[in-house]
């Protein structure tokens, strides 16, 4: 029996060399929930029937939805995972997993072949296994290089302490709308839609918030950073000064101004494109920019430079649905009826240590 395998890649430090990586996550869909499992996982060099330098075992439970999470360098074994170096050979993987009694087995399938090395062509070759029809969306995304960078953070004093990056994912600058995600995806990709939902058609399990491996702001930047929840969006939106603008910082991009509000007045209000703004709040003023980027349906932009949609962490326990946070020149709210398979920006942010 064959079985299709979802990978998160993970990487842990900004040390990270490219050539060589330090584990990546990925998960087995079975049908058997909450049940012992062992998994095998073999390495091997230049062809999928070619030299086996690496194996490991791993003993995991399946979860609520009867997936296996493993992360593949972390198992036993008598190898070592951090040394490969992956820009020698192509490598294939092939994954054997005992779950109920039931054997389960995975062709060989194709992780990396040498070129341009980057967390992006692991992750690139890994999609188009999982679905011909998906790819990521642009030649020019580089994982390893968003992972890299520094993303700088905003203090905007809201109650939980929580600070907020300055820009999207995928995004050099605050007003680059970025890049563009399915909830609990972790690449952007060319389409979305239904049938390249990688969770589709059901995501139900018992927790209302991502684990970290799908969380893609936890997945691509590393360290602190993750996915806000709504809770956190809702403080934002009600402890501080928002100004809508058609063209902030003179880049001829709308969106919405989130500025530390200066007294306890100025809390949860918002200023839209019918209103006059205090002239007491200027950019060099606390803030962030939260671009109109719009969405992405199938393989169509909407709203792009009117709206910006904000996937949380959180789903709707009760819907197909996650909570999203939505900006336009007229409007400021939270909703739970975003369709999660639909491409939404993403704003992540961080607790203070």
């Amino acid at each position: 029996m064959k079985q299709m395998l979802f990978f998160s890649l993970m990487f842990l430090s900004a040390t990270v060399d490219a050539q060589y990586i330090e584990y990546f996550n990925c998960q087995i869909p079975t049908s058997s929930s909450n049940q012992k499992a062992t998994v095998e996982v073999v390495l091997s060099q230049d062809s999928p029937e070619g030299t086996v330098f690496y194996t490991e075992t791993h003993k995991v439970k399946s979860d609520a939805d009867g997936v296996l999470n493993i992360a593949v360098g972390k198992g036993k074994t008598n190898g070592n995972f951090q040394s490969i170096d992956w820009s020698k050979h192509s490598y294939y993987a092939k994954f054997e997993a005992l779950v109920a009694g039931e054997k389960l087995s995975v062709a060989p399938m194709l992780l990396y072949e040498p070129k341009n090395i980057s967390a992006n062509n692991l992750a690139d070759s890994v999609v188009k296994e999982q679905n011909p029809t998906m790819s990521v969306a642009d030649s020019s995304i580089d994982v390893q290089q968003e992972f890299n960078r520094i993303h700088n953070y905003v203090d905007l004093g809201l109650t939980s302490g929580t600070l907020w990056a300055t820009t999207n994912i995928g995004a050099t600058n605050p007003q680059d709308y970025g890049w563009y995600f399915a909830w609990a995806e972790t690449y952007p990709k060319e389409r979305y839609d239904r049938t390249s939902y990688r969770k589709y058609p059901l995501y139900q399990t018992n927790q209302n918030k991502l684990d970290s491996i799908e969380d893609a702001a936890a997945v691509i930047w590393g360290g602190r950073w993750v996915m806000p929840t709504n809770e956190q969006q809702k403080e934002l939106m009600d402890e501080c000064y928002w100004v809508w603008t058609n063209d902030y910082n003179n880049s001829k991009v709308a969106g919405s101004i989130v500025y530390k509000a200066k007294n306890a007045q100025d809390k949860g209000v918002k200023v839209y494109k019918k209103d006059t703004p205090s002239s007491s709040y200027t950019l060099d003023d606390a803030h962030i920019f939260l671009p109109a980027a719009g969405y992405f349906d199938y393989i169509w932009p909407y709203n792009n430079g009117s709206s910006g949609y904000y996937w949380s962490s959180t789903r709707v326990m009760t819907f197909g649905t996650a909570y999203s946070l939505i900006i336009s020149s007229g409007s400021i709210y939270e909703t739970d009826q975003k369709s999660k398979c639909l491409g939404c920006s993403i704003r992540p942010c961080m607790p203070r240590k």
